[in-house]
C-alpha cells in the first residue's frame, strides 16, 4: 500500500471515532444531571466559586478513589498470598491453575487503574470535547466548547495542573494543550518559560519532592500515582525574572517508569523510551531521580535517559540534566558521595558508548552528548522520614536538601535560553509526532527552529532589499556626477567622487551589520546561525562595493575614451552658437513669422551642421547577421547555416527535433553530479515533451545571461563589430550544445546551429540594433549635433525676438532642468515602485511570492498554466512579479482615477521642483550678479540627481542679471515646466521601469533557484543556508516519479516516503535502489545531501494533493505515463480549501 493512501486511511479511521465521540458527546449533553455535564458547566462559574467546586470534587474524588481501591487492594494481597502459597506446594511453572491465578492478578491491577478517580480525569473529557468539536469543526453553538480553553488556562495561572499526556490511553491532545497555552498567552502575553522536568521509576518520590520544592499540588495522597504527564506553572518574584530572565517556570511531573500496570506488557520498554525522550526533550532541565545511593538499581532507566539525550543532541535540542538521589543515609559524607559521583560518571560514559554504537555516531563520554559535571549535577537527598511509616516524624533534613536542589535549578536557569509561551506546544507537537513514527531522529521536525530561521530568512532578506535599494540611489548618482566632468575632471575629481559614495555605503553596511545584531539580542533563538549571517553580510556588502567600483570605472573609461569628442563637440557647439547669433542679430526687430523665421534656421543648420564631419563607418547589425552566421561555423555546417537563414523561419524554442534520445550513450561515472546542479534536469522521467519544455527551459536562461552579457557590454561603451558578433554567437551555441535533459538526451549537431541562428536573430540582434543606434547618439559628432537642434532652435528665436536678458536665462534655464527632469524621473520612478511594493506581503519573502503565485494560477483553472510552472518554476515566477508589478502599479481600475505609477510619477515631479523652487528662493536676494557666478552656484543648491551641463553657452558671462527678477521669472517658467511634465506622462516611463522593477524583486527573492531531488519543489530559503528546504513539498509523481511495474505515477510525498521502507532508483543511482531515509547518509551526491528534507508534511501540502487530484489524467499525459492511485480523501479536497491552506500556511 502506497504512503499516502494508508494516511489517508488512518485519517478516515480517526475522523470515524471522532464522529462516534461526537455521538456520544450529544447523548451525554441530553443528560444534563449527568456528573460530567456538572462538572462541565462548572466552567461558566465565576472564579472564586469555580476554586471551590474543583477543591470539592478533588476531595469526593479521593474518597471514591479510598473506598474502592481499599477492597481490590485487599483481595490482591489475598490472590497474591495463593499464588505464593500455590508455587510452594506445586513448584511446576506448567500447571494451569497457576496461569488462572496470574491472569486474575492481572485483572486486579487493571481494576486498581481503572477505579482510580481524580480531577484529572473530568479535565481529560473536557480536552476530549475541545478535540472533538475542534478535529471535525462543528459550530460552536452546538458544542459549547470554545470557552473552554480559556478557563484552563486560568486555572492553570491558579495553580491546577494540566494533563499534557493521558497516562490511560498514552494519548497527547494537542489541539487541546495548543489551545489552552494560546489562551495563557493572550491573558498574559508572550512570557517566557522555563520548563523542569522529572523522571523517574515509580513511586520514587518524584512529586513529593516537587510539591516540596515548588508548593505544587502534583497528587501523592489517596494510594494512587502520578499517571500519565502533568504540568503546572509556578509564577517567579521580580527578582528571580530579572535574575533568570524567566518569568515562569513550567514544572512537568511524569508517570513513573516500569510502571507495574504495564510490567506484563511486552512494549513496557517501548513505552518507557517513549516518555523519556518526550520528557526530556521537553525540558530545558530534566531532574533524574534516583532512589537510594546505588546508580546501579537505576541502570535501566540511565540508559533509557541516555538514549533520550543523544536523540536531542542528533535534532539540535539540548536541554541540560540533574542526577538527584533520594534517600540517602548520610548526605554528609563527603568522600563517599565523591566517590559515588565518579562511579556514577563511569557508568553514565559506559552507557553512553554503547547507545552511541546503536544511535550510530561517535559520543564517547556524556559529557559530548550534554553539558554535564558530576560535581555540580549530581545531588544527594535524605529520606523524607525519621524512621519507618506511618508513626515517623518528617525529616528536617529533606527540606535542606531540596533547597540545596532548587538552588542549583535556579542557577541552571541562568544559564538556559527560556521558551516563550507559545512556543511550549509546538515543540510537544513536534516531539510527540516523532515520537509516535519509527525513527525519530528521522521524523522528528523542529517546527520552531524551521520558524527562528524563516523569520531570521525574511529579515535578512529585507535588510538586504534596502541595501540593494541604496545602492541603486549612490550607483545612479555616482553616474550623474561622473557625466557632468570632463575627461580632465574625471581624472582629477572622480576618485573623491567614488569616495563619498563609498562612504555613503559603508555608513548602510554599518546600519545593516547593527540591525542584524540587535535581532541577535531580541531573538537569541537564531544565534544558532549568527556567524553565517555575518559572513553573508559581509560578503553582500563587498559585493555591493565591488559593483559600484565596477560601475565608477565603467563611467570613467566611457568619459575618458571620450576625451577627444568632447573636446571636438564644444568646438562644434562654440562654432554653432557664434553662427546662430549672428544670424539672430540680422533679423532681431523684423518680427518675422515664427514659420518663416524656423525655415531660415533650418536652412542655415544644414549648412553648419555640413561642415562637422561624420563619425567612423558602423556596422550595420541587421545586414552583418548572414556574414556572422557564415564566419561562426564550420565548413561542414555551412549548408545548414544557408538553409536556415533561406527558409526565415526563426522559431526560437527547441523542437523535438532538436534532440537526440541515444539510450545507447555511454555514461560518464561523475556526469550526474554535474546534470544534477541543473535546474530544470532535476528527475524529470516522461516522454518527449517534457523533455523539450525542460529544454526549452535552459535554452531561454542561456538567452537571459547573454542579454546580461550585451546590457554589460553598452554600459562599456563599446561600438558593435562584426567580431563581437561572431564571439556572441559563438558563444551562444557552445552553450546551447551543452545542454542536456539528463544523459541519454542532448541536443544534436543542427539543433544547435538551428537554435543558436534562430535566438541570435530573434531575441539578441534587436539589443545589440539598440546599442548600436545608443552608440552612434552618443559618438557621432553630427548625429550628436542634431539632438541639440531644437535647444538651439528656441535660443535663437528668443535672440530673435529680442527679449529680456532675464527672460532669456529664465527660459534657458528652465529648458535645461525639464530635460534634466525627465532623464530623471524613470529612476526616481523606480525607486518609488521598490519602495511602495518592499512593504506588500507578497514580496516579503520567496515562499510568499511563490505561494500566492500558485494561488493565482489554481484560480485560473487550467493545467497549461501549470504545465508551464512544471517545466519552468522560476520563469513563471519571474513572469508573475512582473504581472503583479504592472498590475499593483502600473493598472487603473474603477476605484481610483490614476494608477500608482502616475501618483508616484506626480509626487517625484512635485519633490523635485519643490527643491528647486527652494534654491531658487535661497538664491534670491537683493543686488545683482553675473550670470557666471549664478549659474554655478544654483546648480549646487539643486537635486544632485539631475544631470546639467555646466556650460552656458549663448550668453554673456559677466552681464549683470537682476537676482530678485531672475528668481521670480524663473519661478514662473518653472510652473509652466511643472504642468508640461505632468502632462507628459505616459507609458513609455512604465516600459522604461517595469522591467528593471521585477530584476531587482527577482534577483532580491530568487537568490536561491534549488529544486527538491524528488519532487522538484523549490526551496524556500534565499538567505544564507547550508542545507536547502521546503515547507510544501509535493507528491512525486507531479515530477514524473512513477512505480517501476505498473507506470503508475507515485502519489507518495517526499515527508512520508522518508518514514516508510521504500527505495528510490533513477539515473543518478545508476539504477540502484536506495532506502530513503538514507537518501542522505548514503548521499548519491552533494546535491541530495544538500537537502534537509523534514518530515511530516505541512498543511500546505493540502494544495499539492488536490492539485494531483484534480489534474491526473493531465499530469500523466504530460509524464507519458499512467495516472496515479490517488488516495481517497484527497478527492475530497476542494480547491478553496487548497488555496485557504496555502494562504494560511505562508501568511498571504
Amino acid at each position: 500500500m502506497q504512503n499516502e493512501v494508508y494516511v489517508e486511511k488512518v485519517k478516515k479511521e480517526i475522523y470515524d471515532l471522532r464522529c462516534w465521540q461526537s455521538s456520544l458527546h450529544r447523548e451525554r449533553s441530553e443528560r444534563s444531571e449527568s456528573t460530567y455535564m456538572l462538572f462541565k458547566e462548572s466552567f461558566k462559574y465565576k472564579t472564586i466559586e469555580r476554586k471551590y467546586f474543583f477543591g470539592f470534587v478533588k476531595i469526593m474524588a479521593d474518597r471514591y478513589s479510598i473506598q474502592k481501591l481499599q477492597p481490590i487492594r485487599e483481595e490482591y494481597i489475598k490472590k497474591w498470598n495463593e499464588l505464593c502459597d500455590h508455587k510452594k506446594d506445586k513448584p511446576e511453572t506448567s500447571n494451569p491453575p497457576l496461569y488462572t491465578m496470574k491472569d486474575k492478578l492481572d485483572e486486579l491491577e487493571q481494576k486498581l487503574s481503572r477505579e482510580s478517580v481524580g480531577l484529572e480525569h473530568f479535565t481529560r473529557e473536557i480536552g476530549q470535547d475541545y478535540e472533538i468539536f475542534s478535529d471535525l469543526k462543528l459550530p460552536t453553538n452546538e458544542f459549547d466548547s470554545d470557552h473552554l480553553p480559556e478557563v484552563t488556562a486560568e486555572m492553570l495561572l491558579h495553580g491546577y495542573p494540566i494533563e499534557l499526556m493521558d497516562g490511560d490511553a498514552v494519548h497527547v491532545p494537542i489541539a487541546w494543550i495548543e489551545a489552552v497555552f494560546n489562551s495563557l498567552k493572550d491573558t498574559i502575553g508572550k512570557k517566557k518559560l522555563f520548563v523542569l522536568s522529572v523522571l523517574g521509576i515509580q513511586s520514587s518520590g518524584k512529586s513529593t519532592m516537587l510539591n516540596a520544592m515548588f508548593g505544587l499540588q502534583f497528587s501523592v495522597s489517596a494510594g494512587r500515582c502520578t499517571k500519565g504527564i502533568f504540568a503546572q506553572l509556578v509564577s517567579l518574584d521580580n527578582s528571580l525574572r530579572e535574575e533568570t530572565q524567566c518569568d515562569y517556570i513550567l514544572v512537568v511531573n511524569t508517570k513513573g517508569l516500569r510502571s507495574p500496570e504495564f510490567a506484563s506488557i511486552q512494549q513496557d520498554t517501548s513505552r518507557d523510551n517513549e516518555l523519556a525522550t518526550l520528557v526530556i526533550g521537553l525540558g530545558d532541565l530534566t531532574i533524574i531521580n534516583i532512589m537510594g545511593e546505588n546508580p546501579t538499581y537505576m541502570q535501566d532507566t540511565l540508559q533509557i535517559a541516555v538514549h533520550a539525550f543523544m536523540k536531542m543532541e542528533n535534532v539540535n535540542i539540548k536541554p541540560s540534566c540533574l542526577f538527584v538521589h533520594q534517600n540517602v543515609t548520610d548526605v554528609t559524607a563527603t568522600d563517599k558521595t565523591t566517590e559515588q559521583k565518579r562511579s556514577m560518571r563511569e557508568m553514565l560514559d559506559k552507557i553512553t558508548k554503547i547507545a552511541a554504537a546503536e544511535e550510530n555516531c561517535s559520543k564517547k563520554s556524556f559529557s559530548d552528548v550534554i553539558n554535564f559535571q558530576e560535581n555540580k549535577h549530581i545531588m544527594y537527598i535524605s529520606s523524607l522520614w525519621q524512621g519507618d511509616p506511618p508513626m515517623a516524624p518528617p525529616n528536617p533534613g529533606y527540606s535542606k536538601c531540596i533547597l540545596q536542589v532548587k538552588k542549583q535549578v535556579l542557577e541552571i536557569m541562568k544559564d538556559c535560553k527560556p521558551k516563550r509561551i507559545d512556543e511550549f506546544p509546538t515543540l510537544l507537537r513536534d516531539l510527540w509526532k516523532a515520537i509516535l513514527c519509527q525513527h525519530f531522529v528521522i521524523s522528528f521536525k523542529n517546527s520552531l527552529e524551521i520558524q527562528t530561521f524563516n523569520a531570521l530568512n525574511v529579515e535578512y532578506v529585507k535588510h538586504a532589499r534596502t541595501l540593494r535599494r541604496s545602492a541603486l540611489e549612490y550607483s545612479y548618482g555616482l553616474q550623474i556626477e561622473c557625466e557632468k566632468l570632463t575627461a580632465d575632471e574625471m581624472k582629477k575629481d572622480g576618485q573623491r567622487i567614488l569616495e563619498s559614495y563609498v562612504h555613503k555605503l559603508e555608513k548602510d553596511f554599518h546600519g545593516f551589520k547593527s540591525s542584524m545584531a540587535h535581532y541577535f539580542r531580541k531573538e537569541p533563538k537564531a544565534c544558532q546561525w549568527k556567524f553565517k549571517i555575518d559572513i553573508q553580510v559581509s560578503g553582500l556588502c563587498e559585493e555591493i562595493k565591488a559593483e559600484l567600483n565596477d560601475a565608477f570605472t565603467s563611467f570613467k573609461n566611457k568619459i575618458t575614451g571620450r576625451a577627444k569628442f568632447d573636446v571636438d563637440i564644444k568646438r562644434y557647439k562654440t562654432g554653432i552658437y557664434e553662427k546662430a547669433k549672428t544670424l539672430a542679430d540680422k533679423y532681431r526687430n523684423q518680427q518675422l513669422p515664427e514659420v518663416q523665421l524656423k525655415k531660415e534656421f533650418a536652412t542655415n543648420w544644414e549648412t553648419w551642421v555640413s561642415d562637422i564631419p561624420g563619425g567612423d563607418e558602423h556596422v550595420d547589425v541587421h545586414k552583418s547577421f548572414p556574414e556572422i552566421a557564415d564566419k561562426c561555423f564550420l565548413e561542414n555546417d555551412k549548408s545548414e547555416v544557408t538553409s536556415i537563414l533561406q527558409s526565415k523561419n526563426f522559431d526560437t524554442g527547441v523542437l523535438e527535433t532538436d534532440l537526440s534520445f541515444d539510450t545507447n550513450r555511454p555514461v560518464e561515472q561523475n556526469k550526474a553530479i554535474k546534470v544534477a546542479k541543473s535546474l530544470f534536469s532535476k528527475f524529470v522521467f516522461g516522454g518527449s515533451k517534457a523533455h523539450v519544455n525542460n529544454a526549452n527551459s535552459i535554452k531561454q536562461s542561456i538567452v537571459e545571461k547573454f542579454k546580461t552579457k550585451i546590457t554589460k557590454l553598452e554600459q562599456s561603451g563599446r561600438s558593435y563589430t562584426v567580431q563581437q558578433g561572431c564571439d556572441l554567437l559563438s558563444d551562444l551555441a557552445n552553450e546551447i550544445g551543452k545542454i542536456e535533459i539528463d544523459e541519454k538526451v542532448h541536443v544534436t549537431a543542427k539543433g544547435k546551429i538551428r537554435i543558436a541562428l534562430c535566438n541570435y536573430k530573434v531575441k539578441l540582434l534587436p539589443i545589440l540594433a539598440k546599442m548600436q543606434e545608443h552608440y552612434k547618439r552618443e559618438n557621432d559628432p553630427r548625429i550628436y549635433m542634431e539632438c541639440q537642434k531644437e535647444g538651439l532652435w528656441q535660443m535663437f528665436k528668443e535672440e530673435c525676438e529680442d527679449l529680456h536678458i532675464i527672460v532669456k536665462v529664465a527660459s534657458a534655464t528652465s529648458r535645461w532642468i525639464s530635460s534634466a527632469i525627465k532623464t530623471a524621473l524613470p529612476e526616481k520612478c523606480k525607486r518609488g515602485v521598490i519602495d511602495k511594493l518592499k512593504t506588500n506581503k507578497g514580496f516579503s519573502s520567496k515562499m510568499s511570492l511563490h505561494a500566492w503565485m500558485l494561488v493565482e494560477i489554481a484560480e485560473k483553472g487550467d493545467f497549461q498554466s501549470f504545465e508551464k510552472y512544471l517545466s519552468d518554476p522560476i520563469k513563471c515566477i519571474k513572469t508573475f512579479t512582473s504581472e503583479q508589478i504592472e498590475k499593483m502599479c502600473f493598472q487603473k481600475n474603477d476605484k481610483i482615477s490614476s494608477s500608482v505609477i502616475q501618483d508616484i510619477y506626480h509626487n517625484k515631479v512635485q519633490d523635485i521642483l519643490n527643491g528647486l523652487k527652494e534654491a531658487i528662493r535661497t538664491l534670491s536676494a537683493k543686488g545683482s550678479i553675473t550670470m557666471k557666478l549664478w549659474w554655478p552656484t544654483f546648480l549646487r543648491h539643486i537635486d544632485k540627481e539631475l544631470c546639467v551641463k555646466t556650460d552656458i553657452m549663448f550668453f554673456d558671462e559677466d552681464r549683470d542679471l537682476d537676482l530678485k527678477s531672475l528668481s521670480d521669472t524663473l519661478l514662473s517658467e518653472l510652473n509652466k515646466v511643472e504642468d508640461k511634465i505632468i502632462n507628459a506622462y505616459d507609458d513609455r516611463i512604465v516600459n522604461e521601469i517595469s522591467k528593471s522593477c521585477c530584476e531587482f524583486f527577482t534577483a532580491n527573492l530568487l537568490a536561491c533557484q534549488e529544486v527538491c531531488p524528488f519532487c522538484k519543489a523549490l526551496c524556500d530559503l534565499n538567505g544564507p543556508h547550508d542545507h536547502h528546504r521546503t515547507d510544501c513539498h509535493k507528491p512525486k509523481g507531479v515530477a514524473g516519479y512513477r512505480w517501476k511495474k505498473s507506470e503508475k505515477l507515485n502519489s507518495d510525498i517526499c515527508t512520508t516516503a522518508l518514514l516508510s521502507d521504500y527505495s528510490f532508483r533513477n539515473q543518478h543511482t545508476n539504477d540502484e535502489y536506495i532506502n530513503y531515509r538514507n537518501y542522505r547518509p548514503r548521499s548519491v551526491n552533494d546535491y541530495y545531501a544538500s537537502w534537509k528534507i523534514e518530515p511530516l508534511g505541512c498543511e500546505a501540502e493540502t494544495f499539492w494533493k488536490w492539485f494531483m487530484a484534480t489534474y491526473n489524467t493531465e499530469l500523466a499525459e504530460h509524464h507519458n505515463a499512467k495516472e496515479a492511485d490517488i488516495p481517497a480523501g484527497w478527492n475530497d479536497i476542494t480547491m478553496e480549501e487548497a488555496k485557504d491552506d496555502m494562504k494560511k500556511w505562508y501568511d498571504i
